[in-house]
């Protein structure tokens, strides 16, 4: 499914597809290691809800992963197309907002409360026992020099908790 320029992985053991979407590309950061880290090996990155319905539809995708708040919604809008394009794929909401997510949950979607972009550990345990997937050592998944702004600049509590 390699249809990203973002997609990281390995063309030699197929590992699983991942499509996670989010406009900003800090969180996308987090969400594209958490998928490293549950050993997908091609992870495509999608900014918006077209993107991700195009992502979704052109590839084999195991699990997607996206907010339905999104877009004003548009993510929520968009969960019929989704589950027609890749009707085997496990679908996750990682939601703060509860209405959106009691919503897509009564969709069919596995929803997971998004406390914070950098306390990923309820979606990280979620898809792992929803696939069975045991977690892989990724140290280098979240490159400390992708951004001009480090990240310890950002949220110091990962320097002084």
């Amino acid at each position: 499914m390699s249809v990203s320029g973002e997609s990281a992985g390995s063309a030699t053991r197929d590992a699983g597809a991942a499509v996670v979407c989010d406009p900003s590309a800090y969180n996308v950061r987090f969400l594209r290691a958490a998928m490293q880290k549950l050993g997908f090996d091609d992870v495509a990155v999608a900014r918006t809800v077209d993107e991700l319905v195009r992502f979704v539809a052109v590839g084999r995708v195991d699990v997607v992963v996206f907010d339905p708040a999104m877009g004003d919604g548009a993510g929520f809008e968009a969960i019929d197309r989704l589950k027609t394009a890749a009707p085997s794929a496990l679908f996750v909401a990682f939601c703060s907002d509860d209405e959106l997510g009691r919503a897509a949950k009564s969709q069919g979607i596995i929803t997971v409360e998004k406390v914070s972009i950098l306390k990923l550990d309820a979606l990280v345990e979620t898809i792992a026992n929803r696939t069975g997937r045991q977690l892989v050592d990724t140290p280098e998944a979240i490159p400390a020099a992708d951004f001009a702004v480090p990240v310890w600049d950002e949220v110091p509590s990962l320097v002084e908790p």
